[in-house]
């Protein structure tokens, strides 16, 4: 599904946030405050009931890494994805190096990713990524 930070088959990246919803039980109005002892009457009616909640996808891809012409692409088909067949009512893709700074309470730090395949250094300053400032190799 993924080839060196892109998504080679969208079909089946919808189908892995299908199966999390599934697994999850995400779907569904009051799901929140009945937790797995909800019944929605859409579900036994046979009907996928519609997310009730903004989504937060992680975007794993790097500017440095793709062209800008291919990584727009790709951001617009990971967000047509999640509005389309998800029936999200609002999607937000964050960049995975800002994520990581916001997990360890830091709004300004340098991020030093180290992959199998790649590495990348991010710098973020104030929950912004500088992709000026970003190296990939």
């Amino acid at each position: 599904c993924l080839d060196d930070a892109w998504i080679s088959d969208i079909d089946a990246w919808a189908s892995t946030w299908e199966y999390s919803y599934r697994a999850l039980c995400v779907r569904g109005k009051g799901k929140h405050t009945l937790g797995h002892k909800y019944n929605d009457a859409e579900t036994t009616a046979g009907k996928e009931p519609i997310i009730d909640h903004p989504l937060l996808a992680v975007d794993s891809t790097s500017p440095t890494l793709l062209s800008p012409t291919l990584y727009n692409k790709q951001r617009a088909s990971m967000l047509e994805t999640l509005f389309e067949s998800l029936s999200a009512p609002a999607a937000y893709l964050a960049p995975s190096a800002m994520l990581s700074s916001f997990a360890y309470g830091r709004q300004t730090s340098l991020i030093v990713d180290v992959g199998h395949t790649s590495s990348r250094v991010t710098p973020i300053v104030d929950g912004y990524c500088l992709q000026g400032g970003s190296v990939s190799s």
